[in-house]
């Protein structure tokens, strides 16, 4: 895995002063708010101008990895017809960048007077039809999960997914909004999504007064080294991207601040993800063939297992809950746990 800075981080940088802090920084990769007010306006694009932002990307050894426009509308033919001639404009400036992904949304929900099936039947087509023309140019669309499309929880977004069933259409893991929408257990919630994985936003929240906000990523509730293990563990070796939201959110610290942070703090949750990998192969290899712990399902939890409590805490993912009398201790939420 690389890390990758997000310009969604850098309202006030233009793309080539964007480039010059993810490399100071020490980041892989640089992926592109692309609309009228972000880094890139993909409609008035040259390939001049692309090939200038590629070269100078190069020369700060930059790679370009994900350009994220806002394509998603399926509901109807002419939206349709709209969104595909967005995302060939978008593929096409991603083959002048030599970036191998385009960002795409799981279609609009809910709407007002339609029925999720009609959405859902009619996103999938368009999805089929989009992954043709990003094939015509030798890119793949990452499929987000997001509020407010089909695609918000691990579940709907792999089965949206797997129903489109097209090689050049695969999911954008944003595990903020899988934890909204109720994923609180990182190792189940990459596990399902896990044959489709392309890349990987990364961003932190807290629960205020009912509601989620965010945060930076040392401050918030998802404990992003479990999420990283749960990466590792399936295979995904793209980027873990710093969608740091100073383009929403004014009052977050300036990037070379709050990036800085992020990326420290991430380096470290990719070191104790790596250092616990390798403590868990050698504690298999000691215990050969010791029996398995016995799982068990409480009515208000997720999967605990029945082993001496501490203090009677369960924690798993984003939760920390306390179990009267069922003897369960501290654990982390790992791939065994919530298989």
């Amino acid at each position: 895995m690389q890390l990758c800075g997000h310009t969604m981080g850098t309202p006030a940088l233009d793309i080539r002063a964007s480039i010059d802090l993810f490399a100071d920084l020490g980041l892989q990769g640089i992926e592109v708010r692309c609309a009228e007010d972000g880094h890139i306006h993909l409609e008035t694009l040259t390939e001049r101008a692309a090939g200038e932002i590629r070269r100078y990307a190069e020369q700060r050894r930059v790679n370009v990895a994900c350009l994220t426009p806002y394509y998603k509308d399926f509901g109807s033919d002419e939206a349709t017809r709209q969104t595909l001639e967005g995302f060939r404009i978008a593929c096409r400036a991603a083959t002048w960048l030599g970036c191998p992904l385009v960002r795409a949304m799981g279609g609009v929900w809910p709407v007002e007077g339609r029925e999720k099936d009609d959405l859902w039947d009619r996103t999938v087509a368009g999805l089929q039809q989009a992954g043709d023309i990003a094939a015509q140019f030798g890119v793949k669309l990452a499929v987000e999960n997001h509020i407010g499309t089909l695609s918000m929880s691990a579940r709907d977004t792999a089965d949206l997914v797997g129903a489109v069933a097209h090689p050049h259409v695969g999911i954008l893991l944003d595990y903020y909004w899988n934890v909204v929408a109720g994923d609180d257990c990182p190792a189940r919630a990459v596990q399902v999504q896990a044959p489709y994985l392309l890349h990987c936003h990364v961003k932190n929240m807290v629960w205020e007064n009912g509601s989620h906000k965010t945060v930076l990523l040392e401050d918030g509730i998802i404990d992003w080294t479990e999420v990283i293990r749960a990466l590792k563990a399936a295979g995904f070796d793209g980027y873990l991207s710093d969608e740091y939201e100073k383009f929403w959110k004014p009052e977050f610290p300036e990037p070379h601040v709050g990036m800085h942070k992020n990326a420290a703090y991430l380096r470290r949750c990719m070191d104790q993800a790596g250092n616990a990998q390798q403590r868990k192969s050698r504690s298999r290899k000691h215990r050969g063939s010791a029996p398995a712990p016995r799982w068990g399902r409480g009515p208000q939890t997720p999967f605990f297992a029945r082993l001496p409590a501490e203090d009677g805490t369960f924690r798993c993912g984003t939760r920390a809950l306390r179990i009267r009398g069922a003897g369960v201790g501290p654990l982390d939420c790992g791939a065994d746990l919530c298989s």
